[in-house]
């Protein structure tokens, strides 16, 4: 009986310590900081290129770079779980997720990313946004179809239309939940920022059609 009790007590300890906040990690916050910035550089340079060559050598780089990052956040996450708001702060646990999301390679370790953060975003301590877009494209890559709208793609034109939803009549209502905005306005927002940043490409497709 006395056994019994002691392993109660222990349990119950265990369940509260886990839905207390962990103590801010500096150090952890500006490790992430540091690769997010390295990744969103790779990236940038990649997009603004204009030699074939050197796409070719950065297209490489950004592998490397996204393999390394993803087999330092798989280490992490096995070893600590989800770094949420309040071990690392807003922005930096954002960062975690933005790097998981080039771990395409990887599936099976997005779908363990996506069972610890939404722990963490039913404790409004992770990006509730965040959630909608890792889920969403957990879907695509196994050839399924989304629920959120946030995975798309681009007609010949340049305009952004949302990849297969599910329920898509219900989607607007699913956003809002998770803090997206409605899918219309999203659609909207990406179709002008893709044109301005490939804004010779399609200046050039419009003189060749005579527009």
């Amino acid at each position: 009986m006395r056994n019994l009790l002691g392993l109660t007590v222990c349990l119950l300890l265990m369940w509260s310590c886990g839905d207390q906040a962990r103590p801010f990690d500096a150090n952890l916050s500006e490790r992430l900081d540091s690769l997010a910035s390295v990744d969103q550089a790779v990236q940038t340079a990649l997009f603004t290129t204009s030699s074939k060559a050197e796409y070719d050598s950065l297209h490489l780089i950004k592998e490397k770079t996204f393999a390394r990052h993803c087999a330092w956040l798989k280490q992490y996450l096995n070893t600590e779980g989800y770094p949420g708001f309040d071990l690392v702060g807003e922005e930096s646990s954002s960062n975690f997720w933005l790097m998981v999301q080039h771990c395409d390679e990887d599936l099976e370790f997005q779908k363990q990313v996506l069972q610890a953060l939404k722990r963490e975003v039913d404790r409004e301590n992770a990006s509730g946004s965040n959630y909608a877009y890792l889920y969403d494209r957990v879907q695509i890559n196994q050839g399924l179809e989304q629920y959120y709208g946030t995975q798309l793609d681009y007609s010949w034109d340049g305009q952004a239309f949302a990849q297969p939803v599910r329920d898509s009549l219900a989607v607007n209502e699913r956003r809002l939940g998770l803090g997206l905005e409605p899918l219309e306005d999203y659609l909207a927002w990406v179709t002008e920022a893709h044109r301005e940043r490939n804004k010779e490409y399609y200046q050039a497709l419009r003189d060749s059609l005579g527009l």
